[in-house]
């Protein structure tokens, strides 16, 4: 019983470093890196800007994951029933070796009789019985302190086997939770990133639609921008991070993004945190 208890507290410090273990993977996050947006001034009707269409979680994968989560509990509890079942051999083992021992002090009580009967005659014949009677309680109480002692071990053994059993269960359930809440933020990402996609897609597009159109300029000429966006789309920010090598040239791509503004801006806090600083590349393609 003593050894039960123990197996008791182990399972359940293995539980609790389980748990911690799922909650410290939970706050865990993923940073993309954003490529600068190719923005071309140019008029070209032929490259209309496609919009990212975001990836959406596949509802039926999740039902898929609920159904084998239930199948997992029910495969435990079957489990447990066959760990109850062998508990109780070992109770009813139990039970016969108390039934030897109080047969061994029966035999005891008998002996004393049986002396007590010849006391006058056959005294010899009568110790001689009685000392085959000794023998045998004797013997048969050895038998019985054995067979306890292996019944101990066999219990022992048997908590130990269980308490491994259980620990192996909860990695397998930890490793499959894990691989699951992975496929679900990979999911989520990609629905992130897919929304960032569309959302700098159409910056790209409200940029090119007021673009000063101009043959003054060379045509090899770019220039690289970032900007610093509110929640709202007005522009905090214009930042030239690699110059033309021309100032007009700069000065026009950055009056093109401020006439764009406000940009449209996504009201989730997540892709507004990817899209509050963009970085814009323009190039002077042919008029």
């Amino acid at each position: 019983m003593r050894a039960f208890r123990l197996s008791k507290s182990l399972i359940l410090s293995i539980m609790i470093h389980v748990m911690f273990f799922a909650a410290l993977l939970t706050t865990m996050s993923f940073e993309v890196k954003q490529p600068p947006i190719i923005i071309n001034l140019a008029k070209n009707p032929g490259n209309d800007t496609k919009i990212v269409q975001a990836a959406l979680i596949d509802k039926r994968a999740v039902e898929l994951a609920n159904q084998r989560r239930a199948m997992e509990e029910r495969l435990q509890q079957e489990k447990i029933l066959e760990q109850k079942r062998i508990v109780e051999e070992a109770k009813q083992e139990a039970e016969r070796v108390k039934q030897a021992l109080e047969l061994a002090e029966a035999l005891k009580a008998q002996q004393q009789a049986m002396l007590e009967q010849v006391k006058q005659e056959k005294a010899k014949k009568a110790q001689e019985q009685a000392k085959q009677v000794q023998d045998q309680a004797k013997k048969i109480q050895e038998q019985a302190k054995l067979d306890q002692q292996l019944l101990m071990k066999q219990q022992i053994a048997q908590q130990q086997q269980i308490v491994k059993q259980q620990a192996a269960a909860k990695q397998q359930k930890a490793a499959a939770l894990k691989a699951e809440r992975d496929r679900l933020v990979a999911e989520n990402q990609a629905m992130i990133e897919g929304e960032v996609e569309k959302y700098r897609a159409m910056f790209a597009a409200a940029i090119e639609e007021n673009r000063n159109v101009t043959s003054a300029f060379s045509k090899d000429l770019r220039c690289e921008l970032k900007i610093m966006l509110l929640p709202t789309g007005e522009i905090l920010n214009i930042k030239v991070l690699k110059p033309s090598g021309n100032i007009a040239y700069d000065e026009m791509s950055a009056r093109a993004v401020h006439k764009s503004a406000p940009f449209p801006m996504p009201q989730d806090q997540e892709l507004y945190k990817q899209l509050r600083e963009v970085i814009l590349s323009f190039k002077n393609g042919e008029q």
